[in-house]
């Protein structure tokens, strides 16, 4: 792990800059002071998840901006775990993000982002991922909402064999809002993508998912996989769903869906005759929604501590 000072940081950080064309990326650029590159040497499989905590507090004449930047660059055949991690203290503060991860050849990175920040605070996150040869690449998404969220992921599959799988999962309430926009791009031949997000929205929250797969021309034998799941717990809640897929090859395999939709009656109906509370009943199926993607992600830790996060949240909302 090296600092910001580090020359070849410095290069990248100008090469990325010279080629910017996202907005809050290019806000990033201007106002970062620090970072972090993390490079995996050829052949290394980091055993522990590294973490990276991001702790931001408002300030006492206004809002506060944080800009935290990280490189990520796994050579071939290395594994990595790593735990991106946002809090705060309270008070009024944007986070704006930018993380560029590059996967060499045969190489696997799990990357887990928990946004736990305070409930005033704006979150705008961005995430720009290149795959190599035969990589891949586990990305665990957790949001329990702020006044705002907005997560943009963008990811290539560069060359033939690349992987990648994108796991989301929100809980939402009073006026929270969170927004997903995601770009995958098939560049080439014989890869696979999959996207699964879920939301659960309360009282007058909203969440979207905006989410783009592109085949190129010569992405031939492309297997992609695209899906997204809201549940409304209440009638002021809002959700948006647009999933798009762009084709440009004709011997792809290719699949898209959403659906919004309240706790289903006849699931409520049979835990109730098993002498179940309602209340009991909807935080038993409020949770196991959300579970699904929870119990995904590869290390114990944070499944447990997500369960006294998020899914205690959940207990509240059916108290």
């Amino acid at each position: 792990i090296e600092a910001v000072k580090d020359e070849s940081f410095k290069n990248i950080l100008q090469e990325s800059i010279e080629q910017e064309n996202d907005v809050f990326a290019s806000i990033n650029s201007a106002f970062m002071k620090q970072g972090i590159m993390i490079r995996v040497g050829r052949d290394k499989q980091i055993e522990v998840p590294l973490q990276i905590l991001n702790v931001s507090s408002g300030g006492e004449s206004g809002p506060v901006m944080t800009v935290p930047r990280a490189y990520i660059h796994l050579e071939p055949l290395s594994e990595l775990k790593l735990i991106v991690k946002y809090v705060g203290d309270g008070g009024n503060y944007f986070v704006n993000s930018v993380q560029d991860i590059v996967i060499e050849d045969n190489a696997t990175f799990t990357h887990i982002q928990i946004e736990a920040d305070s409930t005033d605070a704006w979150h705008f996150s961005k995430n720009r991922v290149c795959l190599k040869r035969d990589s891949r690449y586990l990305g665990y998404q957790t949001t329990n909402g702020t006044r705002l969220v907005r997560n943009h992921n963008e990811v290539w599959l560069s060359e033939p064999g690349a992987e990648m799988e994108l796991n989301g999962v929100s809980v939402l309430e009073d006026d929270e809002q969170s927004h997903h926009l995601v770009r995958v791009h098939h560049e080439v031949e014989n890869c696979i993508s999959r996207q699964y997000f879920k939301n659960i929205i309360n009282d007058r929250a909203r969440a979207s998912f905006d989410g783009t797969v592109v085949v190129n021309k010569g992405a031939q034998l492309t297997n992609s996989d695209q899906l997204i799941n809201n549940l409304m717990l209440s009638d002021e809640g809002h959700a948006d769903c647009k999933p798009n897929l762009m084709i440009f090859a004709d011997d792809v395999k290719c699949a898209h869906g959403a659906t919004v939709g309240q706790l289903d009656e006849d699931q409520l109906f049979y835990l109730k005759t098993r002498g179940l509370s309602e209340s009991v009943a909807k935080e038993i199926l409020t949770q196991s929604f959300a579970r699904s993607i929870i119990q995904k992600i590869p290390f114990e830790p944070v499944v447990k501590e997500l369960d006294q996060t998020l899914l205690k949240k959940l207990e509240a909302n059916n108290g």
